[in-house]
């Protein structure tokens, strides 16, 4: 659909060059409109919207070349023609003519719907017959459109004959159109109940029946002025792939209301604020520029809007207020009555978005607002006016001579700020501390040569730089050579980037002097904070440290230790210190991450790695082997030493405490229990012990000492007793030194079981257990006394019975006598 401004424009002239059998060639003519005020080069071409309809574009060609030039107001003719081959299959082919002015109406483009019906040549009238046909009444075209008024509704009356053999049902649609903009009435059918009727979704027709359906145009409200072609499409049931349109032509006339409002009516000056506004609304639907002015007949003030003009669309409300000022300051009263001035609001046109067609502007409303100015008299004191101004002369003359003094007394070139342009300087940039300042007070007034000069009282300003080492270098800049670096800002000279000569890296303060002409004294004196001038970039220690805090002695480890410095490229060399409590500090020199003698120290080499973090680099050292394996507590210190200053350090970082454990010292674990306290002579004793750590045992040594004072001192080998895992209880009683475990056997224990001993003679004996370490074989790591145990002498013969074997015996006779005796322990009888 044709929107209301474009400026192109297609008007169809062919009626009936929709129809063509295969083979032949069909045209179309048509009519290119340039209805804007440009000069247009315009493009015209053809676009299908579905797959069959393409061949159109191999069929088509133009009576003329693009782009066609067309004056303002300008049209010419062109003619399609389509070249349809005598293969081509029949049907309904679908498409759009487009025409675009990119360069003069960017985004302004018509587009009109067409068709072209292709069929056989000798069942054309047969095919066709078939088709369902529509008109439309009232009968529109482009040059004969529809005029219609906002708010006014346009009946289209369309008549639709079903030429089919089956019974069909038809509908309305216009795809360009939004729901607001029409409706679509279908006539009611009566049902089989009498008395009620039925309105209808669509048309339905008997084969060879005419039937009605009615479309009812109502443009919204404010829908823009112009002409409009809505696209009516009738769609079959039976047939929905066929597409039948047609056109409406409408031109939607202007509405040229406008509303004009003025707030206040009236307006007392100068009691009040002299500002008025008036409110402009379009309630038509045109789009309008309205200049607005406002004037009185006498011309006593000035009125002068905020817009001179305003754009209005449909529907859109402007307030543009106004502000009053007296022109004629002498008309005012002195006394009495006030003055009322009334005042008009004139309106005119500007020829902004206005229709191509459009013959005369827009007209205005006739009866606009009038306002009314209130001039309000003077006050009674404006007469002694010419005595007051008499009265300022001479006070005027007096301020300005005291006001000369002032200034030149009292009014001194004055430091408002100063400040560095940068708080950090880099010694290796040699570029010198630079500085901003702020001066006031560097022009004063007086009065020369019978009028009033503003000159320069600014002599010279003095830089000092100050330190801990002292006073520097004092630069001096007149007048002439700060005005180089400054510029006038209001009253004051703001002077950037002055220079200074101070190079050298510290901590400095500027201590900033000003001097008025013909003065020997500073009239203010300023100083900076502090600004560090950074020495050239050193070596310095980020990180130091060990890889682990402590280490074991058991399974060989030695200390690595780890460092990363900042500007590897400036180091000369590293020294590592290694301190151990009491002994004397051991340095080595290395040179990044190997020391230097490598070969010597016979310390492996490690590869050096750059690391580079936010464009900056460091050296990064891992896993430094230091050839610590004694055992003890050690720190080390690192200093790096930089090319600039190979003497003395640039940095230091010293390492916490780090532990290298010693082995583990195996420890008898339960008290030595004999079989029993009290022995017999010659019995043998039986020995029961458990001890820790069996993989650092070297031997074990059993002392039996006798009450006597004899020593008997055998050395046991480990072979006689067994290893096993030991019970958690044992571990928790008495843990080991280490931290962990050194090895699989650091959780085992040994088990002696039923050691024999036997002793060779009675008395009291103790058996003391020595355990022998493999770290220490001169001093037991661990010592365990058994309680005493008694060893009974050997028993000694005793005669405790004698009897004869009777009681009496004859002399005379030469029997023997006999006697029995008893004896204790006869076994153990000698003689």
């Amino acid at each position: 659909m044709q929107s209301a401004n474009n400026p192109l424009f297609i008007e169809d002239l062919s009626v009936e060059a929709n129809e063509i059998t295969r083979g032949s060639t069909a045209k179309r003519d048509i009519i290119l409109k340039n209805l804007g005020d440009k000069k247009a080069d315009i493009v015209i071409w053809i676009a299908v919207g579905d797959t069959k309809s393409e061949p159109l574009l191999r069929w088509c060609n133009f009576s003329e070349k693009n782009p066609l030039k067309l004056e303002p107001k300008d049209e010419r003719k062109i003619t399609l023609s389509f070249e349809v081959p005598a293969q081509a299959n029949p049907g309904l082919y679908n498409y759009d003519i487009l025409i675009e002015a990119p360069v003069q109406y960017p985004d302004k483009f018509f587009r009109r719907p067409q068709q072209l019906r292709v069929s056989r040549a000798a069942d054309r009238d047969g095919e066709w017959d078939t088709e369902p046909g529509f008109t439309l009444q009232p009968l529109t075209s482009s040059t004969n459109p529809y005029l219609i008024q906002v708010g006014d509704k346009l009946e289209v009356k369309v008549t639709v004959k079903n030429r089919s053999k089956r019974v069909d049902r038809f509908y309305l649609i216009c795809p360009e159109l939004t729901n607001d903009w029409y409706s679509v009435r279908y006539p009611e059918s009566s049902i089989e109940t009498a008395g009620l009727v039925q309105e209808t979704d669509g048309l339905q027709l008997n084969p060879g029946n005419a039937g009605e359906i009615t479309l009812i145009l109502h443009p919204p409200q404010f829908t823009t002025a112009g002409n409009y072609f809505p696209t009516l499409r009738l769609i079959s049931r039976n047939r929905e792939d066929l597409v039948l349109l047609d056109l409406v032509y409408l031109q939607l006339l202007a509405d040229e209301t406008l509303d004009v409002q003025l707030r206040p009516l009236s307006l007392r000056i100068p009691t009040e604020d002299g500002v008025f506004e008036v409110e402009l609304t379009n309630q038509g639907n045109i789009t309008r520029e309205i200049a607005i002015a406002a004037s009185d007949r006498d011309r006593l003030f000035n009125y002068t809007p905020e817009f001179p003009a305003v754009l209005l669309s449909p529907q859109d409300s402007s307030n543009i207020p106004f502000k009053v000022q007296p022109r004629k300051w002498w008309r005012r009263p002195l006394w009495g009555k006030a003055l009322e001035v009334n005042f008009d609001i004139q309106l005119e046109n500007n020829p902004v978005s206005l229709l191509p067609e459009t013959l005369k502007p827009p007209a205005l409303p006739k009866d606009l607002p009038q306002g009314t100015l209130i001039w309000e008299p003077r006050p009674w004191w404006q007469v002694l006016l010419p005595i007051l101004l008499l009265l300022l002369l001479l006070l005027g003359l007096i301020s300005v001579g005291a006001f000369l003094f002032w200034q030149k007394a009292y009014i001194l070139p004055k430091i408002n700020r100063v400040e560095p342009v940068t708080k950090v300087y880099q010694e290796i940039a040699a570029k010198p501390v630079n500085l901003n300042l702020t001066l006031s007070n560097w022009r004063s007034w007086e009065f020369r040569n019978w009028r009033f000069q503003n000159s320069n009282k600014l002599s010279a300003v003095k830089i000092i730089p100050q330190s801990r080492e002292g006073n520097g270098k004092i630069i001096s800049y007149n007048y002439n050579d700060l005005l180089k670096f400054c510029q006038q800002v209001g009253d004051g000279l703001n002077c950037k980037n002055v220079p200074t000569e101070t190079k050298k890296a510290g901590n400095y303060t500027f201590k900033i002097e000003v001097y008025p002409l013909g003065q020997n004294k500073p009239s203010d004196t300023k100083e900076t904070d502090s600004i560090i001038i950074e020495p050239i970039a050193t070596p310095k220690v980020i990180q130091f440290s060990s890889s682990k805090p402590a280490y074991q002695e058991i399974i060989g480890e030695q200390v690595l230790l780890n460092w990363k410095i900042s500007n590897p490229d400036r180091i000369q060399n590293i020294i590592l210190t290694q301190q151990n409590n009491n002994a004397s500090p051991v340095k080595k020199t290395f040179i990044d991450c190997n020391p230097q003698n490598s070969q010597t120290e016979e310390l492996q080499p490690k590869t050096n790695s750059i690391e580079k973090i936010n464009n900056r680099e460091f050296l990064v050292c891992q896993g430094v082997a230091t050839n610590v394996t004694q055992p003890g507590d050690y720190t080390f210190k690192l200093e790096v030493f930089s090319k600039q200053n190979p003497t003395q350090p640039s940095d230091t970082k010293q390492t916490d405490t780090i532990a290298l454990q010693p082995s583990p010292i195996p420890k008898v674990l339960d008290k030595i229990f004999l079989n029993k306290a009290n022995y017999e002579y010659k019995e043998p004793v039986f020995l029961n012990w458990r001890l820790s750590y069996p993989s650092q045992i070297k031997e074990m040594r059993i002392i039996q000492q006798g009450s006597d004072g004899s020593t008997i001192q055998n050395t046991l080998p480990l072979s006689q007793c067994k290893i096993q895992r030991s019970s958690p209880s044992i571990a928790q009683q008495n843990p080991p030194a280490s931290t962990k475990p050194a090895n699989n056997l650091d959780l085992d224990i040994v088990t002696c079981e039923n050691i024999r001993f036997t002793p060779t003679a009675a008395g009291n004996y103790t058996y003391k257990l020595q355990v022998f370490s493999m770290g220490n074989s001169d001093r037991p790591s661990d010592t365990q006394e058994t309680d005493s145990i008694t060893v009974q002498p050997l028993p000694v013969p005793k005669i405790t019975d004698i009897s004869s074997t009777k009681p009496f015996y004859e002399a005379a006779k030469t029997n023997k006598f006999y006697s029995i005796g008893k004896l204790a322990r006869p076994l153990e009888f000698e003689n």
